[in-house]
C-alpha cells in the first residue's frame, strides 16, 4: 500500500510539474521570428483573423500556443522555439505553433532539432501535416506541403524521422531519403534522395511553375472564348437581317 502511495504521489508531482511547465511556456511564448525578409500575416489563434505586420513588428512578437503565421511571396525567415527546434521558413508558408509541435498547412520549412525525451521515453517534438504526423528522432529535415493537393514531401538530411498517417500506418525516413505522401493514399517506402539536394526549394519552384502554367492555360481558354464570342457581340440586340 505504501509503495502504491509513493508511485501515485510521484506521478502526481510529475504531472503537476509538466502542467506548470506548459503554462509557463504558454505565458512567456513558445517561439519567435528572426531574419525576416519581409512582412507576414499573424493570428493569435485559429479563432482570430489574420493581421498584417511588417518585418520589424513581426520579429518583436512572442508566439504563444496556437499562434499562426503566413509568410508572403517574398518573405523568408527563421523561427526559434523555446524547446530547441529551429525552423527555416520559406515564402508562402502557413504554419501554427504548438507546445512541442508545429503544424504546417502549406509551403515549406527546414527543421533542425535535437531530441528531447519525455519521462516515458517517447520523443516529444512533432510536425503535423495535412496527410500525417512526423515524429522527430534527432534530425535535420525538410517538409513541403502543396496548397491545393495537400501532397506532403519530407526529405531527411541527418538522423531519422517517422511519418504516421491518421490511420496509424507509419514508416521511418532516414538520412539520404525522401517520402512523398498524397492525401488518403497508401504509404510508400521512402526513396533515395541526394542529401545535397533541397526538396523544399525544388517542390516550391515546381508548384510555382505549375500554377503559372495553369493560369496561362485558363487565360488562353478565356482568349479563345472571347475571340469566338466577338463576331456575335456586335449583333446583340440587333436584327441580323438589317446588318
Amino acid at each position: 500500500m505504501k509503495k502504491f502511495f509513493l508511485i501515485a504521489l510521484t506521478a502526481f508531482f510529475v504531472l503537476f510539474s509538466t502542467t506548470l511547465t506548459v503554462l509557463a511556456a504558454q505565458e512567456k511564448g513558445l517561439a519567435s521570428l528572426n531574419k525576416l525578409t519581409g512582412g507576414i500575416k499573424y493570428s493569435k489563434n485559429s479563432a482570430e483573423k489574420y493581421v498584417e505586420l511588417n518585418a520589424k513588428d513581426a520579429m518583436a512578437l512572442s508566439l504563444g500556443e496556437g499562434a499562426l503565421i503566413m509568410t508572403g511571396p517574398e518573405t523568408r525567415g527563421e523561427l526559434f522555439t523555446t524547446y530547441g527546434a529551429v525552423l527555416s521558413v520559406e515564402a508562402n508558408t502557413e504554419l501554427q505553433v504548438g507546445f512541442y509541435n508545429i503544424r504546417i498547412m502549406q509551403g515549406g520549412i527546414w527543421v533542425n532539432y535535437k531530441p528531447v525525451k519525455g519521462s516515458d521515453g517517447s520523443m516529444k517534438f512533432k510536425v503535423q501535416t495535412p496527410v500525417g504526423t512526423i515524429g522527430i528522432k534527432g534530425t535535420i529535415f525538410g517538409v513541403v506541403v502543396d496548397l491545393l493537393s495537400k501532397e506532403t514531401s519530407v526529405q531527411v538530411k541527418e538522423g531519422v524521422v517517422s511519418f504516421e498517417t491518421p490511420d496509424k500506418k507509419s514508416v521511418d525516413i532516414a538520412a539520404g531519403t525522401k517520402l512523398d505522401v498524397l492525401k488518403d493514399a497508401i504509404l510508400k517506402t521512402p526513396e533515395k534522395f541526394e542529401i545535397k539536394r533541397n526538396i523544399v526549394t525544388e517542390k516550391l519552384k515546381k508548384n510555382a511553375v505549375d500554377d503559372k502554367n495553369e493560369d496561362s492555360k485558363e487565360a488562353s481558354i478565356e482568349s479563345v472564348k472571347k475571340s469566338l464570342d466577338d463576331p456575335f457581340n456586335k449583333f446583340k440586340g440587333k436584327d441580323p437581317k438589317k446588318q
